[in-house]
């Protein structure tokens, strides 16, 4: 049994990225949320902005479960140290891969899947802030990290065989060193501030 996740903010190449290394694995593709979804692992939360809250353990106990039926599964989410936080998993996940884009490219993937502005402007804070590589630095010795920028999902998957070929390990994208970045992430949460908006 083995997993592979693929994580990252919302609009870097999650979906395609999995197909297409599933495909040339030979793997199962699991997308978290759409699964948490398809089992009710889920509860409407109106507190939190008309959101579902994920039934965590169940979740994990179910796509287990899956796993135990599978030889490979690819792992989609936007919550890694989730599963990486399991010891099942994590004994069992020989890489995670971790897709980055920058935020101003990010931004117009978004806008051109018609995301409403609030849920653009929400990720693309993710991004900037480095989110959800926050979330792996305790697992970066073991983290895959590729900026699919400028890059087609193929081209991914080459850049990821590439990495593991040289043991290239390791978080190392910071946006907020990119002076363009850091003004983005100032206009959007200044645009949050004047709509009365949380984060």
């Amino acid at each position: 049994m083995m997993f592979i996740i693929v994580s990252g903010t919302p609009g870097t190449g999650k979906t395609s990225v999995s197909k297409v290394l599933g495909q040339d694995l030979g793997c199962s593709i699991i997308d978290a949320s759409d699964f948490a979804l398809s089992i009710g692992a889920v509860l409407w939360d109106d507190k939190r902005r008309n959101t579902h809250v994920i039934d965590e353990e169940k979740l994990k106990d179910e796509i287990f479960k899956e796993g135990l039926a599978s030889a490979c599964i690819i792992l989609a989410t936007h919550y890694p140290d989730l599963f990486l936080e399991d010891k099942r998993f994590y004994e069992n996940t020989p890489f995670a891969i971790l897709l980055r884009t920058n935020p101003l490219e990010l931004r117009e993937r978004l806008r051109k899947k018609g995301w409403r502005e609030e849920k653009v402007v929400e990720n693309v804070l993710a991004e900037a802030f480095n989110t959800i590589a926050e979330d792996l630095y305790l697992y970066s010795d073991m983290v895959i990290e590729i900026d699919t920028t400028a890059i087609n999902p193929l081209s991914v998957i080459d850049a990821i065989f590439e990495k593991l070929r040289k043991s290239d390990f390791g978080i190392k994208v910071n946006w907020l060193l990119k002076g363009e970045v850091v003004r983005l992430a100032s206009e959007m949460l200044s645009w949050l501030d004047s709509k009365n908006y949380r984060v």
